[in-house]
């Protein structure tokens, strides 16, 4: 089986733990409950 390597940039936008990021035209959004720091 091939070995594959993918590689994304994430950014955290200042507003509590809230992160997007992606590669290849994906946007992917990282975040929290609120109960934990998050916006969520």
């Amino acid at each position: 089986m091939a070995k594959v390597t993918f590689n994304a940039e994430m950014r955290w936008t200042g507003k509590g733990l809230y992160c997007e990021g992606g590669t290849r035209g994906f946007t992917v959004a990282v975040d929290e409950p609120k109960e934990l720091g998050g916006n969520r």
